[in-house]
């Protein structure tokens, strides 16, 4: 991986160890000092010029997007969603963007709070054995993404949108910080309002303000990228769309060429077997710090984007704004916010976890912790207008398909994501919820931008739901690197159902029937095998995690209930292979 577009970043609030300060230099060759004064540094892979000089503050952005000259660091993370420290000389700010899409990690040692672009930058500052974080793992197993502000290791964690680290100079205290971005406590929508035009409007403006460089847009049969390549020929804008396989049935590949056509777009499609089962899985992960399991179907595009170098347009979280994606009309319609909030949680979990992939105690506590965890998210949103939004927003969006865009197109090359612009997101705060439902609002939408367009077949269409028949995600290969990795899971007791191991070593489902009791067909089988070992991918994930980190982690114990043979202290670096050598200089420049 190599910090190109976006930089690298590292650095720490409070006085430094001096020991730690020089491990933190050495984990990328070629650290340039930014901000050095005795209770912060800020280090980066190249020389970041400040947006704001004057009266004493100066202030860096860590993203790919420069915000305006003179702006205070609020008004940095709401127009570029930047993420940034900024110092005047009282406080120094560390803080994300509004959203939070750009990830910083931060580790409280001693009295100091280090902080990086990366997890593995903060894990060698301190050679005490590092401990698993199993909420987190929780909600990864389960809902595929994580949801909060915590990592896979214990005490490193994630600055979430709006949220910032504040370093007081004179104290020397680090405290938290929270602020409301503008889209915060918006009214709701009037009932059937929501204006198609109004809408086009604000996202031509929002597309317009990043400028036109030539592009690369990925482009699937669905309607987000079709509306934002609608957009990006508005503009004028140079734009190359690309298509792969999403390895769900439907016929991404032939209605992208249909789109692409009609707007007078170049089109490259991009063979998902260029890259094996097994390098896509190991080289996303890897990238992504598994911290999600999913996005493996983009692995051979997402090095095509990286490799060509240009620009890539990101049509994330339009299905959220104007699709109500994950926000099915019964979590609309509920009467209180506990019905909201489980029938969210319902949706967010379409998709995870399903079938015999976990052992009864642990498949128990992971879904409860995973349901624990999406509570104290949904308490702080519950009694915002457009609650639902945000919170979906908050969590699937910005830190499940979020990390696609920042970690398997950049950092290496800039991408740009219109629909997180402040005004796009308060304009869909004026299209009645209900008006979204089953994507009404959305088809008006795309009609009102190019009726020819939106008249061509999508992979929304019920007509085009993949059919049943064999998947990648289920074939051999796919079960050979979930085989691998679901193994090293088993050193956890209790965490792998036995059947799994069965159904990734054979490729037979055994002891599934339809409901009147009669055997599955052949059909059906491949279905089913497809969707567990999909559902197995979080397990996978996390194998591949101890794979690789085993040699740091000290104890494993399962916060499940375990048989009584499977009790006492579990060290897992003397039951999983190791991998030598320290975490330290990793990443590349």
């Amino acid at each position: 991986m190599r910090f190109v577009a976006r930089p690298f970043v590292c650095g720490v609030l409070g006085r430094p160890d001096p020991e730690r300060l020089a491990r933190l230099r050495r984990v990328m060759p070629d650290l340039v000092t930014v901000h050095e004064r005795p209770d912060v540094v800020l280090l980066a892979s190249r020389e970041l010029t400040p947006y704001r000089t004057d009266g004493g503050a100066l202030a860096w952005a860590f993203g790919d997007r420069q915000p305006a000259e003179g702006v205070d660091w609020r008004t940095a993370a709401i127009t570029a969603d930047a993420a940034g420290l900024s110092d005047d000389g009282e406080r120094a700010v560390l803080h994300a963007g509004a959203h939070g899409y750009l990830d910083i990690f931060h580790r409280r040692l001693g009295d100091a709070t280090w902080f990086a672009s990366t997890i593995d930058a903060l894990l060698d500052l301190d050679p005490a054995p590092l401990d698993i974080d199993w909420d987190t793992w929780a909600c990864t197993i389960v809902l595929t993404i994580p949801l909060a502000e915590r990592t896979p290791f214990v005490g490193v964690a994630r600055l979430l949108g709006a949220t910032t680290l504040v370093l007081d100079h004179t104290t020397g205290a680090v405290a938290d910080g929270r602020w409301d971005p503008p889209w915060s406590g918006l009214p709701a929508p009037r009932p059937g309002a929501g204006d198609p035009r109004m809408i086009l409007e604000v996202m031509h403006s929002a597309v317009a303000r990043h400028g036109d460089a030539p592009t690369v847009l990925p482009l699937s049969g669905g309607y987000d990228s079709r509306l934002l390549s609608i957009l990006l020929r508005d503009a004028r804008i140079p734009t190359t769309t690309m298509t792969t396989s999403k390895d769900d049935g439907r016929d991404d590949v032939g209605i992208a060429r249909e789109v692409a056509a009609a707007l007078g777009q170049a089109h490259t499609v991009v063979d998902p077997t260029g890259l094996t089962y097994a390098e896509a899985a190991d080289e996303s992960l890897t990238r992504m710090e598994y911290r999600a399991a999913q996005h493996l179907w983009s692995g051979a595009m997402a090095r095509r984007i990286r490799a060509d170098g240009v620009r890539v347009a990101d049509a994330i979280a339009l299905d959220t704004l104007f699709h109500n994606e994950h926000m099915p009309g019964k979590a609309i319609l509920a009467p209180s916010g506990p019905e909201r909030e489980a029938a969210l949680f319902a949706a967010l979990w379409r998709g995870g976890l399903r079938g015999k992939v976990l052992g009864a105690e642990a498949a128990g506590w992971l879904v409860e912790t995973a349901r624990r965890r999406w509570q104290a998210r949904w308490a702080g949103f519950q009694d915002d207008p457009n609650g639902l939004i945000l919170a979906v927003l908050s969590t699937r969006t910005t830190m499940g398909v979020g990390i696609m865009g920042q970690w398997l197109y950049g950092p290496e090359v800039s991408v740009v994501m219109p629909a997180i612009d402040a005004d796009v997101v308060a304009a869909s705060f004026t299209v009645d919820q209900l008006r979204k439902v089953d994507g009404t609002f959305y088809r008006e939408l795309l009609a009102a931008a190019d009726p020819e367009v939106a008249a061509i077949r999508s992979t929304r269409d019920p007509a085009q739901r993949g059919a049943v028949g064999e998947r990648v995600k289920g074939g051999p290969a796919a079960r050979a690197w979930l085989l691998e990795h679901t193994r090293s899971a088993t050193t956890v007791p209790g965490l792998v159902h036995p059947r799994l191991i069965e159904l990734l070593e054979t490729g037979r489902v055994k002891g599934v029937t339809n409901p009147d009791g009669s055997p599955i067909t052949p059909e059906h089988e491949l279905k089913r095998r497809s969707t567990i070992a999909q559902s197995a991918l979080g397990v996978g994930t996390l194998g591949a995690w101890l794979d690789r980190y085993g040699d740091r982690i000290g104890r494993l114990d399962p916060p499940w209930p375990v048989a009584p043979t499977a009790t006492g202290a579990w060290s897992f670096a003397s039951r999983l292979r190791r991998r030598s050598g320290s975490l330290v200089g990793r990443i590349r420049p």
